[in-house]
Order: structure tokens, then C-alpha cells, then sequence
């Protein structure tokens, strides 16, 4: 049930009562984002032509050697549409038909590395959250081009993280996105219908490349009705006109490995949950690693969680949803 290529990187802001020079920055830096929003978001909710999308990836710093594959998608609307992904090692497929979606896929989860290109495809969602602080907004060449940088840190109740945002002055384009971990960045930007789009992205982790893509928008009106048809050896699910995610109602805390000793080490687990219809965990796999120890303690404590199910127009469907473990004091 996700959209496979939305990036949703902060939360929507809500005007605040009273203006202070903070609240000016954040304004101001909204204003860039949400000019940016406007020029170089493509979404495809949105009533158009049918049109074809084509992503070529490698996927690097994997213990087996670089991984090529495909992400391909075709759309005439969102109720007829099919998107695949294939690696040498994977493939997943979904095709909606009007009310139903077909399903196939050759593992219980995904590569790691699909979830993390899906987050850095378009298209991208930018405004800036009602409590995060903004730093501030400085001038820099992003691979030689002259952007306004945004440095802020996101905030969500006793959490914090520092984020920083570029766009580029010259077409108001995302240049650039950081976080403690990652950084992606977008080049090449050609127009596609009303916007424009970046036709090469680079995913960095510590520094290092682990993703690098090539990206195709083009209209295709030649669709025919025939391969929009659900095969039958898919699974076959009714389409959600209304979705509501899963909701912790029980959390089991990990325990600190005793092997590491006293709580020095800070870091942060994320694990996949598939949460099913009782709203038990019945699969679970780590996406973003704290080290084999954290990650144990993680999987450990998160198997124990009780949701509230997701719901698909008011019932009880099974569903897949990052959870995110912290260790040590933040």
C-alpha cells in the first residue's frame, strides 16, 4: 500500500500565533521550499496524460558487489496503473484495475536499498514542520551550482535532528538533502509538463555513494487496456478509498546488550514490521543498522509490539511500516 516513489522528507507547518526573528527565518525558508514545491515536484495523483517512467540504479557497498535493476512505472490514472521492480536477486510487481490491486513479489521484504531509492525518488514533499528550528539559510555551490541552503533541525517531541535542505537559485530545484546518515542529491533537471524533473540522483551514506540512478518521465498515450489486467497468479486485494495506518497500542522497550556496557553508545535501529490483521508482528527485518547487538535488542523488543491494525475502508488489512529504536540518551 505505499506509493513507491514518494519522498516525504518534513511535516506540514501550521502559522504560529505571534512573529519573533525566528519565525521570520522559518517563513522565509518555507517561502524557498515551497517555490521549489511549485517548480520541480511531479505528482502523479494529479489528472494528466498517461505518461512512462524508467529508472536504471545501481546499488553499491553490498557484501556480494554492485546490483543493477529497473523501477518501472506506467500510469493513465490512479485507478489503472502498474508499477515493477526488478533486480537480479528481486522482483515486485502491482497493478491496480479500477476497485482492485494485484501483488507479487519474491520475498516476504524488499532490499534495503529499494526502500532508500524510494525515498529519494520524486516526487518530493518540502515544508518545513511548525516546530522545527531553523538555523539558517546560507548561499553554496552544490556540485558548481550556486543554492540557498536551509540548516534546521527537525524536531518531534524529545527528539532532534539536524537536516539541511539546498535549492537551486538559478530554476528553484532541489539540489540537495542531508541528514546525521544520509545524503541525497538531484541533478540535470529537464521539463515535464508544468514542472520540471532531476534526471540523475546520488544516495550517499557516511560519505560513501550506495545508490546512483537515471531517471525517464515520458507521455505514452499508446497504452492499451490489456496491460492494466490483473494476472492470475497474483494476490488480488480490494483498492483503499480510505487508509489508515497502523497504531502502537503496546510497546515492549529493548534491553541495553550487556556486552556493551554502560549506555555511551547512542544510535538508532529501524526495523520493517509487517503488522497483520490481529495486530501482531508476524515478520520483521532491519533497514537501517545500530550494529549486530542493537540490532538484535531491536528486533527483539519490536516482535513483542501490539498495533492497533491498519484499515482499509474500515477494515482490518495487512500492512508494512518502519519503526524506528533509539539507544542511549537523546
Amino acid at each position: 500500500m505505499r506509493n513507491p516513489v514518494t519522498i516525504a522528507l518534513v511535516l506540514l507547518v501550521v502559522a504560529s500565533a505571534s512573529a519573533t526573528p525566528s519565525d521570520d527565518l522559518h517563513a522565509k525558508a518555507n517561502g524557498i521550499l515551497v517555490q521549489a514545491q511549485k517548480t520541480a515536484v511531479f505528482e502523479a495523483d494529479v489528472a494528466g496524460p498517461p505518461f512512462h517512467e524508467k529508472v536504471d540504479f545501481v546499488f553499491s557497498g553490498l557484501v556480494l558487489g554492485e546490483k543493477k535493476g529497473t523501477f518501472v512505472r506506467d500510469w493513465v490514472s490512479k485507478k489503472q496503473w502498474r508499477w515493477k521492480w526488478e533486480l537480479p536477486d528481486y522482483q515486485e510487481i502491482s497493478v491496480r484495475s479500477d476497485s482492485q490491486i494485484g501483488e507479487r513479489e519474491t520475498a516476504e521484504f524488499e532490499s534495503v536499498r529499494i526502500e532508500q531509492l524510494r525515498w529519494a525518488l520524486p516526487p518530493f514533499s518540502l515544508i518545513l514542520g511548525q516546530n522545527d528550528l531553523v538555523k539558517n539559510i546560507e548561499f553554496v555551490k552544490v556540485n558548481g551550482v550556486d543554492t540557498q541552503c536551509i540548516r534546521f533541525e527537525a524536531i518531534r517531541g524529545r527528539d532532534r535532528w539536524n537536516r539541511e535542505i539546498c535549492v537551486n537559485m538559478a530554476n528553484n530545484t532541489l539540489a540537495r538533502w542531508t541528514n546525521e546518515r544520509r545524503q541525497i542529491e538531484w541533478t540535470d533537471y529537464v521539463p515535464f509538463r508544468t514542472t520540471l524533473y532531476p534526471r540523475h540522483l546520488i544516495v550517499k551514506e557516511h560519505g560513501d555513494k550506495i545508490i546512483e540512478a537515471d531517471i525517464e518521465f515520458r507521455e505514452a498515450p499508446e497504452f492499451l487496456q490489456k496491460a492494466f489486467e490483473i494476472p492470475a497468479d497474483m494476490r488480488v486485494r480490494k483498492a483503499c478509498e480510505s487508509f489508515t495506518n497502523p497504531i502502537v497500542i503496546k510497546q515492549e522497550k529493548p534491553q541495553y546488550p550487556k556486552r556493551i556496557g554502560v549506555r555511551t553508545v547512542k544510535a538508532e535501529v529501524v526495523v520493517e514490521v509487517r503488522v497483520g490483521t490481529q495486530g501482531k508482528v508476524e515478520a520483521a527485518q532491519i533497514t537501517e543498522t545500530g550494529g549486530d547487538d542493537l540490532d538484535r535488542a531491536a528486533l527483539d523488543a519490536v516482535k513483542k509490539w501490539e498495533f492497533e491494525p491498519a484499515k482499509c475502508d474500515g477494515d482490518p488489512v495487512s500492512h508494512k511500516l518502519p519503526v524506528a529504536i533509539f539507544f542511549g540518551d537523546r
